[in-house]
């Protein structure tokens, strides 16, 4: 689906909606820029579940909604089969260096996410975390971090070694994708330890 993209204050309630929006960052104020994707199935009276997506080294928040690397916009037409909106924020420091999505990457992602389910109509039982490389190890960090807030996680490509919190993954499945080409180098340091520690604690990770 080829939707326009808009760039506005108050956006329509009603999808299908490519928009590109800013929040006020709670550092310092400036202005942080995000992507979301609506589905025609958002109308503005019923919620919608919502994907987190975190982009990777190098990324910004148009890289799983315009790059050719990412399907040149296939987050939107799965989104739109599923009637689900789409977030990616921006995971950089006002210097533009990756944050690995803590710090500064971690609080903008928080602020993305309130922004979004305070203005729009969004499921808060079903948001579910996704990313690649730095977005895949950000992705396992949050889920980790915040299980109130995120119904599941989807790391790719990640490298996330910190088993400490991975207790807190009670009730939050987690399923990892690994390339073929990155195993086992950065599963051995990522999806291999942590899956493994999952599985000791009766929980539901892949």
């Amino acid at each position: 689906m080829n939707a326009t993209v808009t760039t506005q204050p108050t956006p329509t309630p009603a999808g299908p909606a490519d928009l590109a929006l800013t929040f006020a960052s709670p550092l310092d104020g400036s202005p942080q820029p995000y992507r979301l994707y609506l589905p025609t199935a958002y109308d503005g009276t019923r919620e919608v579940p919502l994907l987190l997506a975190l982009h990777g080294t190098g990324g910004d928040q148009n890289k799983y909604f315009d790059h050719p690397t990412y399907g040149d916009g296939l987050y939107k037409r799965e989104a739109e089969k599923h009637g689900m909106a789409v977030l990616c924020p921006l995971g950089n420091d006002a210097l533009g260096r990756p944050t690995e999505w803590r710090g500064t990457g971690e609080l903008h992602v928080l602020a993305a996410l309130d922004e979004v389910c305070r203005r729009f109509r969004i499921d808060r039982e079903r948001i579910v975390c996704t990313g690649q490389s730095m977005g895949g190890t950000g992705t396992t960090y949050l889920c980790c971090r915040y299980p109130d807030i995120f119904a599941a996680g989807i790391p790719l490509a990640s490298n996330y070694g910190h088993l400490a919190l991975v207790a807190n993954l009670r009730h939050m499945p987690m399923f990892y994708v690994q390339g073929a080409d990155d195993w086992p180098y950065y599963a051995k340091t990522g999806p291999i330890p942590l899956t493994e520690e999952m599985r000791r604690l009766g929980y539901d990770g892949t």
